[in-house]
């Protein structure tokens, strides 16, 4: 088999950047895009299959990226094993959907005229010393339909707050899809009769 001509070893490792690059784009683009509102958002009852349905969307669509990259890339380099390149190309594919895939309900949730909505529920506060992104956090307790949502806590002086009463005032929107949270405040603790 002959070697390509170093004019078009250059063409098909450019290509390898730019592909690369704009993966690496779309990926960080997709997740800072999603971290902002995917962790304010829970699910409702009856919208709980569009988390498994994004899954396997997520699943089907790598695994199409994966094979369209297989069947095209090497028409460009025929003498070069590509797999692991494809691998890499399609596991940023699938991080940068996955983050992607978070934002359709809440898109959903913002067209279906939420209705707003105040609740008082339990809350379990927690510090993770190995956490870069949130080390305070606020899990909801309780049999409430936010059960199970976490919320970062930013400010120091709440998080003392919320530690101390384990209560949690949260202001939301909810529609058929789930609840996206607006805002939360620490409750005053529960008086024991």
């Amino acid at each position: 088999m002959s070697n390509p001509a170093p004019a078009e070893v250059r063409r098909i490792n450019r290509l390898y950047w730019i592909e690369l690059i704009l993966a690496w784009a779309g990926l960080c683009a997709s997740i800072v895009w999603s971290s902002e509102y995917a962790e304010t958002f829970q699910y409702s009852r009856d919208a709980a299959w569009m988390r498994w349905a994004s899954h396997a969307l997520l699943v089907a669509l790598s695994l199409g990226c994966f094979a369209a990259l297989q069947r095209w890339q090497p028409r460009l380099a025929p003498d070069r094993p590509l797999t692991g390149m494809n691998l890499i190309l399609t596991m940023m594919v699938a991080i940068g959907l996955y983050a992607l895939l978070d934002i359709v309900p809440i898109a959903l949730h913002r067209g279906a005229d939420p209705q707003p909505l105040t609740a008082v529920a339990s809350a379990d506060p927690r510090y993770s010393s190995w956490s870069r992104n949130c080390k305070r956090r606020v899990w909801i307790q309780g049999d409430t339909p936010l059960r199970g949502l976490r919320l970062c806590v930013r400010d120091r002086a709440m998080y003392e707050q919320l530690t101390a009463s384990r209560r949690i005032e949260i202001a939301a929107t909810a529609s058929p899809y789930g609840i996206a949270i607006q805002s939360f405040r620490a409750a005053p603790a529960a008086q024991n009769p």
